[in-house]
């Protein structure tokens, strides 16, 4: 079955020689609303975009659909956001111009590594708890250590071993 003319979308526009493929129009008087081949769409959305300033997505949409049926937003997003004078005209955000300060705090690397507090101490030792809560620093595990040597209930009771200090050799 043949369909009738009357439902198609558009109508061929002839001038000479030159057929071109237009929205149907309701009245002859109205402008013509030409089909874009894939061909030329990328010089046409190029001089448009160039012929309307660089202006915005949907301006430059509403510029085109003045003349051509087939232009849509997903025909123009591409070529603007490739456009460079566009990316240069486009606002970013600003940031506030202040000094970046770093945290000072000394447990900030050990939340940040392993998500708790710093401990000092050991994880199992044969230490009384009361000296473990007491140790700050390596500088007082190595005075108890020195203090063990000195105290022999102390060195039996820890398991630790003295070391003694060497002196520098003198130049």
């Amino acid at each position: 079955m043949k369909k009738d003319t009357k439902d198609r979308r558009y109508e061929v526009l002839r001038c000479g020689q030159v057929e071109k493929l237009i929205k149907k129009r309701d009245h002859v008087e109205e402008p013509p609303l030409y089909y874009v081949p894939i061909e030329e769409m990328f010089d046409i959305v190029r001089s448009s975009h160039i012929a309307t300033g660089h202006v915005d997505r949907d301006r430059m949409l509403k510029e085109v659909k003045k003349k051509y049926a087939n232009i849509s937003v997903q025909t123009i997003e591409p070529f603007k956001s490739l456009c460079t004078q566009c990316q240069k005209k486009r606002v970013r955000p600003k940031t506030s111009g202040g000094v970046v300060r770093p945290i000072l705090t000394k447990d900030f690397a050990c939340r940040a590594l392993f998500g708790n507090e710093a401990r000092v101490g050991l994880t199992t030792s044969s230490l009384p708890r009361e000296i473990l809560d007491n140790l700050e620093s390596e500088h007082d595990l190595a005075r108890l250590d020195l203090a063990s040597a000195e105290s022999p209930a102390l060195s039996t009771d820890t398991g630790l071993t003295s070391v003694e200090p060497t002196p520098l050799a003198s130049s």
